[in-house]
């Protein structure tokens, strides 16, 4: 040293600032000055479990309260902070037909799904499928064109369908047949002239 110094230490404040989430990777947490901008991110938005059940995400939030629905967004420092995810669980409910046709759909734990056939009768070729009922797993029985439901599990229901031939071909048949055996009664009687 040379002469006499005078040597001070500057302080700067930090706050931490916390990402959370239970599902995904999240970026943005960390140590920051007030007034940082930080870009809070997450890694994706659903996931499924392969079971007919998966978790969507729905926003971030700040002490029960929704900040951003967005997957990325920035935020400026402002104090100490904890930023978490907020998740929903959703079912898969299958419709099976006994036309062969297959749907599913996905609804929100607790939801209302309302299973609607637009039609109860439906033309194909020389068959006329009618709509008899609804049928659950357990068995029950629904047999209006409208079901409802409250969704609390992955579910199967049941479109049950009756398969009739045309009345316009039954009518033909009955015609056909009255024909054909008209005919073989004629020819009987003239074979015994």
């Amino acid at each position: 040293m040379d002469s006499p110094k005078i040597i001070r230490i500057s302080w700067e404040k930090e706050y931490h600032f916390e990402v959370k989430s239970e599902y995904g990777l999240v970026e943005g947490s960390g140590w920051y000055k007030r007034g940082d901008e930080v870009t809070v991110s997450l890694s994706e938005t659903l996931i499924d479990y392969g079971n007919s059940t998966r978790r969507r995400f729905v926003g971030w939030y700040e002490n029960e309260k929704l900040i951003e629905e967005k997957l990325t967004f920035s935020i400026v420092v402002d104090g100490p902070k904890t930023i978490t995810t907020k998740w929903e669980i959703e079912y898969e409910v299958k419709i099976i037909s006994d036309r062969g046709v297959k749907k599913s759909n996905w609804y929100k734990k607790g939801e209302k799904a309302t299973l609607t056939v637009p039609t109860t009768q439906i033309q194909e070729g020389l068959f006329t499928w009618v709509f008899v009922s609804w049928q659950d797993e357990s068995g029950n029985i629904v047999s209006t064109p409208q079901y409802s439901i409250v969704v609390e599990k992955p579910a199967t229901i049941k479109e049950v369908w009756r398969k009739n031939l045309n009345a316009f071909v039954i009518m033909m048949l009955l015609l056909i047949s009255v024909a054909i055996l008209g005919a073989i009664a004629s020819r009987k009687i003239l074979h015994r002239k």
